[in-house]
């Protein structure tokens, strides 16, 4: 099920099964979209690129294919519609990921879980609503752990399998029910 944002009559914090992590409003204040440009009055016309915050001084993880060699970017956090600037610091191709740093601080961040994933826990994986230029939660179970992680082009220790009714986005956190980051839908 697609869990809508908070700011929507849909939106529900509700603990009942399939219900939203508790926590959504802080998970979708931790999403970034970064932008090479400013687009002025067209904000949902751009190329965006999705992101999410990973501390609060401002470190967030993006896609690497979009964002490596550029020097500055501007980064809209959550439904803030003044952008601030950040900067590149690292990126994996290999997993297509990159690092990039916000001016500024007291960011709102996904923190990691401190407990183990098991088969058949709930999740909560990225879905990209482009007609509203945001990311929605959708509800998924763990299938397995520890799986291969040799996939084209990509090499990691290890995945985790999770099922959903619709596709995920290509990049994203995947967190559990209490909004803390288990993964990254990559």
């Amino acid at each position: 099920a697609r869990h809508a944002a908070p700011d929507s009559p849909e939106h529900s914090s509700a603990s009942a099964p399939g219900a939203a992590p508790a926590d959504l409003d802080r998970v979708e204040a931790a999403m970034i979209f970064v932008s090479e440009e400013d687009p002025g009055e067209d904000f949902y016309g751009i190329s965006q690129i999705p992101g999410f915050l990973i501390s609060a001084d401002g470190l967030a993880l993006v896609p690497s294919i979009r964002i490596t060699g550029s020097k500055s970017h501007l980064v809209y956090v959550g439904d803030n519609e003044e952008p601030v600037e950040a900067k590149f610091i690292a990126a994996d191709e290999c997993l297509d990921i990159a690092l990039i740093d916000l001016e500024g601080e007291d960011y709102p961040f996904l923190e990691l879980a401190d407990t183990d994933l098991q088969r058949g826990d709930d999740v909560y994986g990225p879905l990209w609503n482009r007609a509203r230029a945001r990311y929605e939660l959708i509800d998924g179970v763990v299938e397995s752990l520890d799986n291969p992680g040799n996939t084209t082009g990509r090499s990691v220790p290890s995945l985790i399998r999770y099922q959903t009714e619709e596709n995920t986005a290509r990049f994203g956190p995947v967190v559990n029910e209490e909004g803390e980051l288990v993964g990254l839908a990559a």
